[in-house]
């Protein structure tokens, strides 16, 4: 079985995904979703880093996908749909393009850390960008 990893996101340090999109957080779960019903699997959870959506604008998920068909992950299908059930919940999201742009480049350094295990472990970690905030080595050498 061939297995191949995508990663879906609104986080700007993850734009060069193939599957990144200037969507709310909502939207692009509902994506997920969707490739759930056909066949894909959860990588990480929906709700890493125990944000509620109306505090965090970003959101990264990294699916498996395979060129075979395989039946819908339950476990997988569960954990989006209470996502998208507290998402429901939750009244107004956190957009991106609504906060300060220091704020947001804040957001999207902790949604990029907090995805970032989950790439390395298949094979995406160059994906994420550095952009928008030093690291711990850049820091240290100013």
């Amino acid at each position: 079985m061939v297995r191949s990893f995508c990663v879906f996101t609104n986080n700007p340090r993850l734009r060069h995904s193939p599957h990144y999109g200037e969507v709310s957080s909502l939207q692009l779960l509902l994506s997920v979703r969707d490739r759930l019903h056909r066949g894909a699997v959860l990588v990480n959870h929906p709700l890493y880093g125990n944000f509620r959506p109306h505090q965090q604008p970003f959101r990264s998920l990294v699916v498996e996908e395979t060129a075979e068909s395989r039946a819908v992950d339950v476990e997988s299908l569960s954990l989006i749909e209470r996502a998208l059930s507290i998402y429901g919940a939750s009244g107004p999201i956190a957009l991106p393009g609504e906060l300060d742009p220091s704020i947001e480049a804040d957001y999207a350094y902790v949604d990029g850390e907090l995805v970032r295990e989950s790439l390395a472990r298949c094979g995406l970690e160059a994906l994420l960008s550095s952009e928008g905030r030093q690291t711990d080595t850049e820091e240290a050498s100013s």
